[in-house]
């Protein structure tokens, strides 16, 4: 009789496997059930089961994580994997960490379950096991806490007197480097083999060879070159150190593989790879604020233009440069919010933009992306100021002339259009003859004037329909604009424009 844990993060899942199928006349007993990763890992450290049913995607620890584990420190424990139709990248990368095979949950029945386990192989006791790969040797080796020397490892694992480690991440793992050119790199380095080992988000490539670490180096970029593998990046160096000691997976965190973003232009990092990291220069907000509050975007973009050359080709904190760009745009998105927020943002996205900038995986490309929302920006303004500016002057004009007979004032006007006052003052007197007050009351004689001839109401409600509550006022104004009174102009029925 062979044991399962079932391992799901969904009670339903795991309720329809334990309950929903007919486990009594089959080979198998369902020890016990789990929610995540460390709870199987509690579970198996009280009772190792044969088999586990294991989910992909869940909270605490994930399926994944858990196939490294169970090959590392369980090899005995056959892991099938259930997952759902958009898990597939997930899944390979469990069959290559140990997994033995898959089945999809949407189509899941009792007799695919049980065909699928009863193919896997029923495992030896640890005794009898045969002895473990080389890979799952030195993957044990290599990450233990203590100090491995050379030859503690070299005359049992190695064969050759040089070895040389070459570390990538699983980005370039799981899209063409190993998959497609393992065998390519076995004949690229004749007398040599060639271990690789899948750590956290590393894929790490020992050769174990006759050639010494600066043959390989050359080597392996002539290859890259040819295959014109360009967005390759990965660390190289003799598998020990000078102190003939193997490297940990700390010292492969802070070495040379991290300094992507600034070495984007090569393949093969190393040792001796040294990136001097220089302050940004100084900008001047108090000079950019002025243009906006201006009203002068495209000054303040020129401003930022200029500024940007000064990093083309320099190399910078790559935190400090994105979260100083990260904060110039969202100040050119309040400004706009502030000053031009009767628009929608239709091609421009303060979201988008900032996470743009947030995941630009190197120095060049961060600048090609500041740059290019640069250059959005700039358009926006220039869309804003040449095509909506007449709009926005006819729909002004509409609502004065609707509005005529109230008490209104260019503030008004600017709530209606939710504009900033300072703003909408400026647009006014640009696109104008005439201050407010005085267009107001052009507006307003030119009302008065249909009503005189087309209407029989008396003066003095003429007056008020058209916003002037003093008649004797209203008629001092009217004959200054029209150079008659309201009555003479009624008698006379004349019109002028």
């Amino acid at each position: 009789m062979r044991t399962l844990l079932v391992v799901d993060d969904e009670s339903e899942i795991r309720r329809g496997i334990i309950q929903g199928f007919n486990w009594q006349e089959q080979p198998y007993k369902i020890i016990g059930e789990a929610a995540n990763g460390q709870q199987a890992i509690d579970f198996i450290q009280v009772s190792v089961p044969d088999i586990i049913l294991l989910d992909i995607v869940m909270p605490i620890m994930n399926g994944i994580d858990l196939t490294s584990y169970l090959t590392k420190h369980y090899p005995q424990i056959s892991v099938v994997i259930l997952s759902n139709y958009s898990d597939f990248s997930y899944v390979k990368q469990a069959l290559l960490n140990g997994a033995k095979n898959y089945l999809l949950k949407a189509t899941l029945n009792e007799s695919e379950l049980f065909n699928t386990l009863d193919t896997l192989p029923i495992q030896e006791t640890l005794e009898n096991q045969p002895q473990r790969s080389i890979e799952e040797q030195l993957k044990d080796r290599f990450f233990s806490n203590h100090a491995i020397h050379k030859n503690d490892i070299q005359d049992s694992l190695f064969q050759y007197p040089y070895q040389t480690l070459l570390v990538t991440d699983l980005l370039f793992y799981e899209e063409d480097f190993v998959l497609k050119n393992k065998l390519t790199l076995t004949d690229l380095f004749p007398y040599s083999n060639i271990y690789w080992l899948t750590i956290q988000n590393y894929v790490i490539i020992i050769i174990d060879s006759k050639l010494v670490t600066t043959a390989i180096n050359e080597a392996m970029v002539s290859y890259l070159q040819t295959i014109g593998f360009h967005d390759f990046f990965g660390y190289l160096r003799p598998f020990f150190d000078g102190n003939a000691q193997a490297p940990s997976l700390t010292f492969i965190n802070d070495s040379p593989l991290n300094q992507r973003f600034y070495l984007n232009d090569q393949q093969i990092v190393t040792d001796e790879t040294v990136i001097t990291i220089q302050r940004l220069p100084i900008f001047s907000y108090e000079t950019f604020h002025s243009f906006l509050n201006s009203l002068e975007e495209e000054a303040a973009l020129n401003y930022c233009f200029r500024y940007l050359t000064l990093l083309d080709h320099q190399l910078f904190d790559e935190h400090e440069m994105k979260d100083f760009f990260s904060n110039l745009f969202y100040q050119l998105f309040q400004h706009i919010e502030k000053f031009y927020s009767a628009y929608s943002l239709v091609n421009i996205n303060k979201v988008t933009t900032l996470s743009i900038i947030n995941n630009s995986l190197t120095h060049k490309k961060l600048i090609e992306n500041v740059q290019t929302q640069f250059t959005h920006f700039e358009q926006l303004f220039y869309s804003f100021k040449s095509n909506h500016h007449e709009q926005l002057k006819q729909e002004l004009i509409k609502f004065i002339k609707e509005n005529a007979s109230k008490k209104i004032t260019l503030r008004d006007a600017a709530d209606f259009f939710h504009f900033n006052y300072t703003y909408f003052s400026s647009f006014f007197s640009q696109h104008f003859d005439l201050n407010f007050t005085d267009f107001l009351t052009r507006i307003r004689i030119e009302k008065a004037k249909t009503l005189l001839t087309e209407h029989q109401q008396n003066i003095s409600e003429i007056s008020a329909a058209v916003g002037f509550s003093d008649i004797s006022y209203f008629s001092r104004v009217f004959k200054k604009e029209t150079g008659y009174s309201p009555s003479t102009y009624r008698r006379k029925g004349v019109h002028i424009d």
